[in-house]
């Protein structure tokens, strides 16, 4: 029990720390180009984030350049609640077979 306890721990905290990990990666590359006009698209695999144009010395300046990101914080999601329920599970079934030994 002990023993399954310190794994649920272990995978949870590496779990979230992956999570926090890549929101931060998301997150520092909206907030990297500030004076940026941009259009971000949202889908379950990528972000696209589209730079159209920015200012230079009060000027707009075409860019046209794009930016994708593997959408990694909604799969690290999925993936920590999977695990949980397995947990969960076998944690279930070692205590009915523990009050069936008893």
């Amino acid at each position: 029990m002990i023993k399954d306890s310190k794994l649920m721990i272990l995978a949870n905290v590496f779990l979230s720390l992956l999570f926090v990990l890549a929101n931060y990666g998301i997150g520092n590359e909206f907030n990297s180009y500030p004076h940026d006009l941009r259009y971000i698209h949202w889908s379950p695999f990528l972000i696209q984030d589209s730079h159209a144009y920015t200012f230079v010395n009060g000027n707009l300046v075409g860019i046209g350049g794009d930016v994708l990101i593997y959408n990694f914080p909604f799969w690290i999601f999925f993936v920590a609640i999977a695990v949980n329920i397995i947990f969960f599970y076998r944690l279930q079934r070692t205590k009915e077979t523990s009050q069936i030994q008893k």
